[in-house]
């Protein structure tokens, strides 16, 4: 029992603290593409297609000709309801 006195003592509650490791941050995924910078003031209705395709040809790297845009004038398929319409009459 004398023997175990020494092993008791070097167990104080100050050995028996594990340290802890602060709580870190996970790093943010990097941006590959910058935000597009707000128009201001907002584009007329009439060049609000317009802007809406160059945007998605400037982001997505496709130019979409004007003979796009006219057909979607056409249609009367604004950017307004464009996520509502199907993509097979879009492609049509």
């Amino acid at each position: 029992m004398a023997a175990m006195i020494p092993l008791i003592t070097s167990l104080t509650p100050k050995a028996l603290v594990t340290p802890s490791v602060a709580p870190t941050t996970p790093p943010r995924p990097a941006t590959l593409v910058p935000p597009p910078v707000p128009m201001s003031p907002i584009p007329s209705p009439s060049a609000e297609l317009h802007t809406c395709l160059s945007d998605f040809g400037r982001v997505k790297g496709q130019d979409l000709s004007p003979v796009v845009e006219a057909a979607l004038l056409e249609l009367d398929l604004t950017p307004d309801i464009i996520p509502l319409v199907p993509v097979a009459r879009l492609c049509e």
